[in-house]
């Protein structure tokens, strides 16, 4: 999208042309060119036509293996679900951390859930209980330091996002 305002439109264009930009720059006229709208949800969320995508899980890493650039091995998931007697507990500090909750339990992980707020500076990090391990999305392993005693207890989930076919 393109918004033509709060331009002055003399130092852009001569004479005429410039009285006229003002008065299109007047009406805030707003040029919609070649627009793709991608949902990141289920469904569009609003009016504009557009293709949703879809966010899954990759899989799970141990932070320190993720940090390094490492991916999640193929059936990580499943052993973090027969790892015992270890607990899980997930805290996400993004958004709708429901969201990554649910793909959670949807690949079968139990789970205690820890909600943060939106942009959690992670300062006060989720305490642990002896035996249990976090999980957490890359949006709040970032702010891990890799070389705390949390950081031996946490795995990070990548989440993957799959365009449409069309796309």
């Amino acid at each position: 999208a393109l918004r033509l305002s709060g331009l002055d439109p003399a130092g852009i264009f001569p004479g005429k042309v410039a009285a006229i930009a003002a008065e299109l720059l007047a009406l805030e006229v707003v040029l919609l060119v070649g627009v793709v709208v991608l949902y990141n949800a289920d469904r569009a969320t609003t009016p504009w036509p557009g293709w949703t995508a879809q966010r899954r899980l990759s899989g799970a890493v141990a932070l320190a293996d993720w940090a390094q650039g490492r991916e999640p091995a193929p059936g990580s998931l499943a052993a973090l679900r027969t790892h015992r007697p270890h607990r899980l507990v997930a805290a996400a500090g993004i958004a709708s951390p429901q969201r990554f909750f649910s793909m959670l339990r949807e690949a079968g992980l139990a789970f205690e859930p820890r909600p943060l707020a939106d942009h959690d500076d992670w300062r006060q990090p989720p305490a642990l209980r002896e035996g249990e391990y976090l999980l957490v999305t890359e949006k709040d392993a970032v702010k891990i330091d890799p070389t705390t005693p949390l950081a031996q207890r946490t795995w990070v989930a990548p989440l993957d996002f799959a365009l449409p076919p069309a796309l």
